[in-house]
């Protein structure tokens, strides 16, 4: 790691120490938000910048403030328009690996989560076809259908849910969910 790195990581790791420390001392929400602002108003400023390595810690601060908004239930609202916001515009920002993915799918686990908890049913098929969108390999993908076609079963779409599930390529994955897939054809058969 390159000193100017060095010093930006230390830098973004004193921010949120501090950040943190205010939000857990915080005693109303009044303050809670002011913080989360200031945070997004500093995540702003550094994914306007033209360095790389500062848009990444911009991101950083953005997922962090996600992370306080979705502290509370009541805030949940705005933990999801942080990710619509800030965190899925940003998503190619996430991973500074060549090929890596690992981050880029992590903040789309926390929008999932979020949008799953608010309800937000057309902001959760987005997030699934961002999570197909970035899968890594075909195993990985099969495995977000499989999410997606439980989540579109438990709303009541089992003709969604088995074609998603009649997308599915990966063999041990298919393998290991026959008996779900079996489930929704009888389920779509006998709705017939």
């Amino acid at each position: 790691m390159s000193r100017k790195q060095q010093d930006l990581s230390r830098q973004e790791n004193a921010y949120i120490g501090a950040v943190r420390q205010q939000i857990a001392e915080v005693r109303s929400y009044e303050a809670l938000y002011r913080l989360i602002g200031e945070q997004l108003a500093t995540a702003d400023r550094l994914l306007a910048d033209p360095d790389i390595s500062q848009r990444r810690v911009g991101l950083s601060f953005a997922r962090e403030a996600c992370g306080h908004a979705n502290s509370d239930p009541e805030d949940i609202w705005l933990a999801a328009r942080i990710c619509e916001a800030y965190l899925w515009p940003n998503l190619d920002l996430a991973d500074s690996k060549p090929g890596s993915r690992e981050r880029a799918l992590d903040l789309l686990e926390t929008c999932r989560r979020i949008f799953f908890v608010s309800n937000e049913t057309n902001n959760v098929l987005k997030n699934y076809n961002l999570l197909l969108a970035h899968a890594p390999d075909a195993r990985t993908a099969d495995t977000f259908r499989v999410q997606l076609a439980d989540w579109m079963e438990e709303k009541g779409n089992v003709k969604r849910a088995g074609e998603i599930l009649g997308e599915i390529r990966d063999t041990e994955v298919l393998a290991a969910q026959q008996e779900r897939v079996t489930r929704v054809k009888e389920r779509l058969a006998s709705s017939q």
